[in-house]
């Protein structure tokens, strides 16, 4: 059964990459850029043998153990395989049945050399030639390849080591590749280092890394592949059912990228039998797409793995153009924690990723504050701007009219709200660069937001002030996508889905260097108006770095410092949730609520992510209100452990009753009121808990656990269901304790 047919929406962030979107590059003259024809097929290996792209298990040796799981390593392949001490699964970096088939690697690394593209990988371009080298330790393993696409240009490498490579001496393609393997703490840590030995023009562009760890051709029932698409999805590999390879965005995609599916977090699994992997990117996050694909028609494997893009590209008009310069250098790692038995299922995949994203300082070890009640999250729209020929702008909702809205949520006895306000700054729902914002005159300015933090203090309710930190209007600051052009980011806009005509420009992206001074003006102008709480709409839903300065993995790694002074006497929203930016957010909004793929009988979207987060910030999805089916929104909240949240204005967008009943207060208070009797009865006490599992009960129920034992289910048929003696209503919820 679906569970959700309405569509994902939001108001104004988090920010949606537009084609043009750039993640790495600089301000001012476009950067110097390599570019080839856009439908350039890449050189293949002429000779592959089948037998270097699969392991042969009687030809493993130990190499190190830690914890119960064993490293082992194969000679003739240079590829590695974990054994635990109590499953049966042995997960290799290679498969162990190909029939033959040669696409299975270790590393693929893409390059651009003399105006052609070349497709390495480390069987056919390294091994095979004999230009590899390893070396034990006590803990590990280390394998250096030099890859080229002939062995005429490694003879020196395979006479003299590939430890000892030297840059080619001609000028030919050379790539070396330094992989560590190291076991620590019951985990796999593989990380990667790479180098150009060649040309100095050669351009990596992207790098593939133990993409076919734990790949399989066959599968037994109940196995699967969790990729973090949306909220998280499995992909059950023994359903009978085609599914074509898919690609995850981590943190979005770059400038010239087309991939639809993107994630707030860099982490996947795999379960075979009953045994399961989770694996958390560690370095390398921000420049990463996940890569899953299902066995059938022309794929050999289920797999799940990793992909790097390593150097940005743009293609425009038929061309694809790439910044070298913004390259990505740094050194890519991968963590692998194995589980067996009962914690070989997603929620046990996702509690061991909570724990390395803990450990990492990924995720604050902070828990949300126990309270009485659950808030609700309110958000009120200030003023816009209407697409006409005089671009006259409307308010929809001033400072008086957001603290009329909240007295009168708290007379239908609300008693602890989130009030985001969107629009109340210079530009409206089209606001300026932080930096630069003001409290609209026409809102009632200082005063009026200073008088509306007063109010809130006293009742218990939070105010956070939109603000964008990465974007501006202004694109003299714009950084530069790898063809020239401006980068921009175009702003999803409910509003004008919702027949009312309001202008929606592209937001510019700026340089990470910008970030500090827009935090800097932001807690002058608003420290002194008792500001209680920021929402930052950009950051956390859109990620861009500095050609000249930074990469993108660089502007991730910076973000939750240059957050961290706006938490200090204050709380902080982040629109969107990618990861990075949460170390120091206390809510989320806009969480993705859904996958992005279209489900199917073996695709199903999970909450992956809300397990990973319940406990240590609040979270909430897109606006009930806007959704076709508001109870069945409701109840994905409940199921999800999420808040409650809503859009409104003071006034009706247009004189209709349609839009009255989606926008007005006074057409959702009843609604509001009812929805936070419900959370705060279910969830008062559950807050700060963890969502320990998350299951199917039968078509159209599910179960939700939290660590205190408590059970919420949540049924979304049309038929009261009776479990272990417990009826739970049609379209209804029931906790048990």
């Amino acid at each position: 059964m679906k569970r959700y047919p309405f569509p994902i929406k939001r108001i104004v962030a988090p920010l949606l990459v537009a084609a043009l979107f750039a993640g790495l590059f600089g301000c001012g003259k476009a950067p110097a850029a390599v570019h080839i024809a856009a439908g350039a097929k890449a050189v293949q290996p002429e000779d592959a043998q089948a037998q270097l792209h699969q392991f042969d298990e009687e030809s493993l040796a130990q190499v190190s153990s830690s914890g119960l799981i064993t490293l082992l390593f194969d000679e003739s392949t240079c590829a590695v395989a974990v054994k635990t001490q109590t499953g049966s699964v042995l997960w290799s970096a290679l498969p162990q049945e190909t029939d033959g088939d040669t696409t299975a690697h270790v590393v693929g690394v893409d390059v651009l050399h003399n105006g052609q593209k070349y497709a390495l990988n480390s069987q056919d371009n390294a091994v095979a030639f004999g230009s590899v080298s390893y070396t034990k330790s006590d803990d590990g393993i280390r394998v250096i390849y030099v890859l080229s696409d002939s062995a005429a240009h490694l003879s020196d490498v395979i006479e003299g080591g590939a430890k000892d490579a030297k840059p080619a001496a001609d000028g030919s393609l050379r790539i070396q590749i330094i992989v560590d393997y190291e076991l620590k703490d019951g985990c796999l840590y593989a990380s990667l280092s790479w180098s150009n030995l060649g040309d100095g023009e050669d351009v990596v562009t992207n790098i593939g890394f133990l993409k076919y760890f734990g790949a399989t051709a066959q599968a037994q029932q109940n196995d699967f592949l969790l990729v973090p698409d949306g909220s998280g999805a499995v992909i059950e590999t023994a359903v009978d059912e085609l599914l074509e390879p898919i690609d995850v965005a981590v943190y979005g995609s770059d400038a010239g990228g087309s991939t639809a599916l993107t994630s707030v977090v860099a982490a996947f699994g795999q379960r075979q039998g009953n045994e399961a992997i989770a694996a958390v990117i560690q370095a390398g996050d921000a420049v990463s797409v996940i890569q899953a694909a299902k066995a059938g028609g022309e794929e050999p494997f289920n797999r799940v793995g990793a992909d790097f893009l390593i150097t940005p590209c743009e293609e425009k008009d038929g061309e694809l153009y790439y910044a070298p310069k913004a390259a990505y250098t740094d050194e890519i790692t991968v963590c692998y924690r194995f589980l067996n038995e009962n914690n070989a299922s997603y929620a046990g995949i996702a509690a061991v990723c909570r724990e390395m994203l803990i450990r990492d300082y990924t995720l604050s070890t902070r828990t949300v504050k126990k309270q009485e009640d659950v808030p609700v999250m309110i958000q009120v729209i200030g003023s816009v701007e209407r697409d006409n020929v005089l671009s006259l702008r409307k308010t929809l909702t001033d400072y008086a009219g957001a603290k009329d809205i909240l007295t009168r949520v708290k007379s239908k006895g609300v008693n602890n709200a989130y009030l985001r306000c969107t629009g109340f700054l210079t530009g409206g729902i089209d606001a300026q660069n932080a930096a630069a914002a003001k409290p609209l005159t026409a809102l009632g300015g200082m005063k009026g937001l200073k008088e509306l933090n007063e109010y809130a203090n006293g009742q218990n309710f939070s105010i956070f002030t939109d603000l964008s930190i990465s974007t501006s209007r202004s694109g003299s600051d714009a950084v530069r996508t790898p063809s020239g052009g401006r980068a921009s980011v175009q702003g999803s806009n409910s509003i004008a889905d919702g027949g009312f005509a309001v202008k929606n420009r592209a937001d510019y992206v700026l340089s990470p260097d910008s970030y500090k001074k827009a935090v800097s003006k932001t807690l002058k102008r608003f420290r002194s108006l008792g500001a209680t709480g920021y929402c930052v709409t950009d950051l956390g839903a859109a990620l861009s770095g500095d050609y000249k300065a930074a990469n993108r993995q660089t502007a991730a790694d910076s973000a939750a410092d240059l957050l961290a002074p706006l938490s200090v006497n204050s709380r902080v929203m982040v629109v969107g949730g990618n990861f990075y930016s949460l170390k120091n957010a206390d809510v989320v909004s806009g969480l993705p609520m859904v996958c992005g793929h279209e489900e199917t009988q073996c695709y199903t979207s999970i909450p992956f992510v809300q397990i990973l987060l319940h406990g240590i910030v609040d979270y909430c999805f897109d606006e009930i209100n806007l959704q076709p089916d508001s109870k069945m929104a409701l109840l994905h909240c409940i199921e999800y452990g999420a808040i409650p949240g809503y859009v409104l204005t003071d006034r009706s967008l247009v004189n209709t009753d349609k839009y009255k009943e989606l926008y007005s207060a006074d057409n959702r208070l009843n609604e509001i009121g009812n929805a936070y009797t419900a959370v705060s009865g279910l969830f008062a006490d559950l807050r700060s808990a963890r969502i320990t599992d998350h299951y199917a009960v039968q078509n159209g129920v599910y179960c939700t656990e939290y660590e205190s034992t408590t059970k919420v289910y949540v049924n979304y048929t049309d038929e009261a269901v009776g479990i272990s003696g417990v009826k739970v209503e049609p379209m209804g919820y029931f906790r048990v304790n």
